[in-house]
């Protein structure tokens, strides 16, 4: 969906529902972000403690780089099926990657 029409679909939502809803409207956005920062304040903090100084830099690079390749290949996926194929797929590596020995 375009930029331009998605700032016109959040101006005709906001004119439509009484203002109860528009807290409701702006707040899970901002929750989901003050969420997102809790998991990767909470996952850098583990990274950082379980490893040895020797190691860390390097480890916290390579986590960073996966991150962000995660990122990209999440977008192609919903770009090119939808979100609940990349739900299966987050799924399936999440089982395949507790199984294996660290």
């Amino acid at each position: 969906m375009s930029r331009l029409l998605r700032e016109k679909w959040e101006e005709i939502a906001c004119r439509m529902c009484p203002d109860r809803w528009k807290a409701r409207f702006f707040s899970r956005p901002f929750l989901l972000g003050v969420g997102w920062s809790f998991g990767l304040v909470t996952g850098t903090a583990i990274v950082t403690n379980t490893t040895p100084l020797t190691t860390r830099a390097e480890l916290r690079g390579r986590v960073a780089v996966a991150g962000a390749a995660g990122g990209l290949a999440s977008g192609i996926v919903v770009t090119l099926a939808s979100y609940p194929i990349l739900a299966l797929l987050c799924g399936v590596l999440t089982s395949v990657t507790t199984r294996l020995p660290m």
